[in-house]
């Protein structure tokens, strides 16, 4: 369970309770739509990429409409229709929405395109490459991109570019207290181990106590239990093993 799990529970309970009563595929569609609890295309309850791709599912006709655009504007793509009974087939997509089509949507893709071809750069062994990217991310004025997000990416970049100095810095907008639980969670963890790298026990051991804070505030999230044992081991001793990472959290991964 992770803060996505309730989120997403929480604002589809809302949405419904407000159209119960009226509930239509193209409705249906219309609430898949509604991203007005997120900032950035990269949260991870709105680009969510585990998951199954926005779909309409109507059970007393035994049809399902799945969007043909790929996540984090699936919701906003036409959706295809499709069901196991023959005589429901060739039933009408549900349109695209106008938004698909929008400036605003368009620098979306654009940024989150940028972001992909980062982190496949990292997995790949390119962190030069990936660090340029990042890098413009994380300047743009506004951002398209959760800057805590992109902030984890960037320090992890930095990191096996030995910059680690410029990786701790890089961290501060994980750190900040309105960056979402997830990533703020991390970016504790990050900037433990890098403390403990450059030789700052003291900061290390602060840190450390900081991330235990962090996570016992919401004992709810039981998705960060390999974060709690870092934590341990970072206050029995100088960190050791990798940078904490988990590409989920920034939102763009695959």
């Amino acid at each position: 369970r992770s803060p996505d799990s309730f989120g997403r529970q929480r604002d589809m309970e809302r949405a419904v309770e407000r159209n119960l009563g009226a509930l239509t595929p193209a409705r249906a569609a219309e609430i898949l739509r509604d991203r007005s609890g997120h900032a950035f295309p990269n949260a991870t309850s709105v680009g969510n990429l585990l998951v199954l791709n926005a779909a309409v599912v109507q059970p007393a006709t035994g049809m399902l409409w799945h969007s043909t655009t790929r996540q984090p504007h699936a919701p906003f793509g036409e959706y295809a229709a499709f069901s196991a009974r023959r005589d429901a087939n060739g039933a009408p997509a549900l349109p695209a929405s106008p938004a698909l089509a929008s400036d605003a949507f368009a620098a979306e893709r654009d940024a989150i395109a940028r972001a992909r071809r980062a982190v496949d750069a990292q997995r790949r062994g390119r962190a030069a490459e990936a660090r340029e990217i990042w890098d413009a991310l994380a300047i743009e004025i506004p951002p398209r991109l959760d800057p805590a997000r992109v902030a984890l990416a960037r320090a992890h970049a930095l990191h096996v570019l030995e910059e680690d100095e410029a990786a701790f810095t890089a961290l501060a907008p994980a750190l900040d207290p309105s960056a979402p639980y997830d990533a703020r969670a991390y970016g504790l963890a990050q900037r433990a181990w890098l403390a403990d790298r450059l030789g700052r026990r003291d900061e290390a051991l602060r840190l450390w106590n900081a991330l235990l804070a962090h996570l016992d505030a919401a004992p709810e999230f039981n998705a960060f239990e390999k974060l709690r044992a870092r934590a341990e081991q970072g206050l029995a001793g100088p960190a050791g093993g990798s940078l904490p990472m988990s590409w989920w959290d920034v939102g763009v991964s695959r």
